[in-house]
């Protein structure tokens, strides 16, 4: 079984995401696409966790 990895922070997913996902799992050699979720994305602010 082939796996695409798909790295983000995905914050919030949105349906560009699953379309990019759904696209390559069409179009290429690969029978599945895995998000991996980083807690973090580098090229945003930091935002501290407010109630």
């Amino acid at each position: 079984m082939k796996i695409g990895l798909y790295f983000g922070s995905f914050n919030p997913i949105h349906l560009g995401h699953t379309i990019i996902a759904n696209y390559i799992t069409e179009f290429i050699d690969i029978d599945s696409v895995w998000f991996v979720v980083s807690p973090q994305n580098p090229l945003k602010k930091k935002e501290s966790f407010r109630l």
